[in-house]
């Protein structure tokens, strides 16, 4: 009698095909919502590039200086985001100390940096 399964097992086994089928049924759907989601995507890329293309040859100009100039401040931004990243790590590297004796370090080193530089000697 113990290798019949209890029906509390054969309703827990039910449940987990339930839940199993129930997954599987869900992944599915998503799988075709986003098919249809990057199929309208890919409609609507099309629909703006056909509709820029039809633009007269001055805001086909004033179209591309507007995103020349958008991807110039991206760029900036990426750079200055970049650069305030290595002053973080060498604060956050620096020994020891707060963060106002860091900047004083960091003062002193431009100094005697600046130093050198105006009397030639690095």
């Amino acid at each position: 009698n113990s290798s019949a399964p209890s029906s509390d097992q054969q309703v827990s086994d039910s449940a987990s095909i339930h839940q199993c089928s129930k997954s599987k049924l869900e992944y599915k759907v998503a799988l075709r919502n986003l098919a249809k989601s990057m199929k309208r995507s890919e409609m609507t890329r099309r629909h703006v590039m056909m509709q820029r293309d039809m633009l007269p040859p001055d805001q086909q100009r004033a179209l591309y200086l507007a995103k020349e100039r958008l991807d110039q401040q991206n760029r900036l931004a990426l750079r200055q985001q970049s650069s305030s990243t290595v002053a973080t790590s060498f604060f956050n590297r620096s020994s020891g100390g707060s963060f106002a004796s860091k900047m004083e370090q960091s003062r002193k080193r431009i100094t005697m940096y600046m130093g050198q530089v105006n009397h030639g000697t690095l």
